[in-house]
């Protein structure tokens, strides 16, 4: 027995060591509010406007945008209703954050199969990106507020993994492939809407500006829409919910760290802080515009890398929990530098590790503003307090100008390594 448990160890310790950590980060959560929890009726948890929209599907759907904290889309409501909301509230709490343990896991699994399909066999390697991805406070707020967001992940990483199986295998994507990917990237969508970047980046990511009103994407983007429409039937039911979707759920949109200085220094008009929001979102459209324009050059996974290096600069929605994500396709670009002989020397290990130390201060500092002031008053003044909003920035720098630092020796690596081929063949 014991030698069976060794050995299961040594071939799965890339997986055990992720699981440990989500244990503990959900144990750690539920000791330190007690087991039986206070103020489990407190609206403070996200899993109550879940649970109570998910009876309003149940009861008067029309009455959906009425829940006092639901902002999402009926989709997700409908599922809820399917799965948790004719439990009893104090019993179903429990089963939603059992739910959320076993999501987490899948969560490491299928992101250690998108290493696999990345060709990354390396187990400590696979150790560290799989124990980064679960790791931080990031985890314990998800475990806390027993929030929805492993199902987004989750259909994240399906859907990624789906496409290198598939690119690896040199399989044709039909129609049954893309009404797969499309519902998870949809049903994604109905919990997290400001993920459209990614979603949309993935639509056009493999098919030519010039090609866009070609009749095989229309077919492909009209079969998203569909997929869409059908998952959020209850629109058709009861238009009126499409109005009270709009104006509860997507204008509860948290103000990014450049409108949080300018608002508590220059009070502005709404008018000026809804062109703020505007222009941030034109920015993210350019941004997919511009890494669509090197899709030869780029993968699926180093595009949505390099659009979660700008959800972090730009932090448009200011969610802790968004890193969940976010972090995974970041790691994503350091692969080539956990695989490859060629980055064993000392240097650019010294490089891979501070670029290891940024995220993970990034998944450990405090995320909320309050934990700050609280410990250090004095931080509240000006011009102190810009720090405390821009603080993210640091490690944010760090981790892209190491990224980048590693990408040029990448480069001039190649350029020699070519250079050194043709003199041999002349």
């Amino acid at each position: 027995m014991l030698k069976l448990i060794v050995y299961s160890f040594r071939k799965y310790y890339h997986l055990y060591i992720p699981f440990l950590s989500i244990i503990f980060w959900s144990s750690y959560v539920l000791v330190h509010e007690g087991f039986f929890l206070e103020s489990l009726f407190n609206l403070r948890y996200d899993f109550r406007p879940y649970y109570y929209a998910g009876k309003q599907i149940l009861s008067n759907p029309s009455k959906l945008y009425e829940v006092e904290g639901y902002v999402y889309l009926p989709s997700f409501a409908i599922l809820y209703s399917i799965l948790f909301s004719w439990q009893p509230i104090y019993i179903v709490w429990y089963t939603h954050y059992a739910f959320n343990i076993v999501l987490a896991f899948l969560c490491v699994i299928y992101y250690d199969k998108i290493l696999l399909e990345l060709n990354l066999k390396r187990k400590k390697a696979r150790l560290i990106l799989n124990t980064f991805i679960v790791f931080g406070w990031v985890i314990y707020f998800i475990f806390y507020f027993n929030q929805a967001k492993f199902i987004v992940v989750i259909c994240f990483f399906i859907v990624l993994k789906r496409e290198l199986k598939y690119k690896n295998d040199n399989k044709k994507k039909d129609i049954k492939y893309y009404l797969i990917n499309f519902a998870l990237l949809s049903f994604s969508l109905s919990i997290t809407p400001y993920f459209i970047f990614f979603v949309l980046l993935y639509i056009f990511y493999d098919i030519e500006f010039k090609k866009i009103f070609q009749k095989s994407f229309i077919i492909k983007f009209g079969l998203f829409l569909l997929v869409f429409l059908i998952e959020n039937f209850m629109f058709f039911i009861y238009p009126e919910i499409i109005f009270d979707y709009l104006k509860k759920g997507l204008t509860k949109i948290p103000q990014n760290w450049c409108q949080l200085i300018i608002l508590r220094e220059f009070p502005l008009s709404p008018s000026v802080i809804n062109i703020i929001k505007i222009l941030s979102i034109i920015i993210f459209f350019i941004s997919i515009i511009i890494l669509l324009n090197f899709r030869e050059k780029l993968s699926l996974e180093k595009m949505f890398g390099y659009l979660s290096f700008i959800f972090l600069y730009f932090n448009i929605w200011k969610g802790y929990d968004t890193l969940v994500l976010i972090i995974p396709f970041i790691l994503l670009l350091f692969l080539p530098y956990l695989k490859s002989n060629d980055f064993q020397d000392p240097y650019l290990k010294k490089i891979r590790i501070i670029s290891f130390i940024s995220i993970l201060i990034l998944e450990l500092e405090p995320s909320y503003n309050s934990v700050i002031f609280n410990a250090f008053p004095f931080m509240k003044n000006y011009p102190l307090v810009i720090f405390v909003y821009i603080r993210w920035l640091i490690p944010i720098s760090i981790l892209t100008i190491f990224y980048i630092l590693l990408e040029i020796i990448k480069a001039k690596r190649v350029k020699n390594n070519f250079k050194e081929n043709i003199k041999k063949i002349f």
